[in-house]
C-alpha cells in the first residue's frame, strides 16, 4: 500500500467533512491522488466519522457485508467491507441543498430490503432506522427548525431513537425484515 501520510489523511477527511456540512461537491478525491487504496478510503472515513461524533451525530449501527462473488472479483475484494450506518428521513423527502445526502440515504433503504432479500432466508433479519430530525451539538436553530416541519412539531431526543435501535435488535422484532422504521415524528407522512 503506497504511503499516505497522516497529515493527508486528516486533510482529505477534512475536505469530505466540510463537503458534507457545505453540500459543495469536491473533485473526487482519487483524482488528485490516484494512489489512494481501499485501506487509505478507511482511514479517511475514520476521520470524517470522528468529525461527524464532535457535532453531535450518533452512530446507530454498524455495517459489514460482502457482495456478490463477481463484484468481489471485479473490485479485488474477497473480505468483508465495513463502516457506519447513519440514516435519515432525507431518503424520502426532498430538502433543499441535499440531494447528494437524501441519495445515499435512500441507496441505504435499498440495501437495506436487497440484502433482506438475499440473507433473511438464512435467519439473517436486515432493517434500518430513518431517524428526523435529532437534538444533537449540530446546529440548534436549524435543528428546532426541521423539528417543527414534524407532526409532532420538534426534533426527536437520541435517547428516543436508541429505543427504535433497542427494539429493532431485541426478540420483539423477530418477524421484521426489510423495513425501514421512519423514526421521524410523522415527516414523511405528510
Amino acid at each position: 500500500m503506497p504511503n499516505l501520510s497522516t497529515t493527508m489523511i486528516a486533510q482529505f477527511g477534512d475536505e469530505l467533512f466540510e463537503s458534507w456540512v457545505s453540500r459543495v461537491p469536491i473533485e473526487p478525491l482519487t483524482e488528485r491522488e490516484p494512489e489512494i487504496t481501499l485501506g487509505h478510503a478507511y482511514q479517511i472515513q475514520e476521520h470524517v466519522i470522528k468529525r461527524r461524533l464532535a457535532l453531535g451525530d450518533r452512530i446507530v449501527g454498524k455495517k459489514i457485508g460482502l457482495t456478490s462473488r463477481v463484484v468481489q472479483r471485479s473490485l479485488g475484494v474477497s473480505e468483508p467491507d465495513f463502516g457506519q450506518l447513519l440514516a435519515s428521513m432525507v431518503a424520502t423527502i426532498g430538502i433543499a441543498g441535499a440531494a447528494a445526502y437524501g441519495a445515499t440515504k435512500a441507496t441505504l433503504v435499498a440495501m437495506t430490503r436487497a440484502w433482506a432479500a438475499e440473507f433473511s432466508p438464512r435467519g439473517v433479519r436486515v432493517n434500518a432506522v430513518a431517524p428526523g430530525p435529532v437534538y444533537t451539538a449540530a446546529d440548534p436553530q436549524r435543528i428546532e427548525a426541521l423539528g417543527a416541519t414534524t407532526l409532532l412539531g420538534r426534533a426527536a431526543h437520541a435517547d428516543e431513537i436508541a429505543q427504535v435501535i433497542t427494539f429493532l435488535a431485541s426478540p420483539a422484532s423477530a418477524y421484521l425484515t426489510g423495513t425501514t422504521v421512519a423514526a421521524d415524528g410523522g415527516r414523511t407522512a405528510i
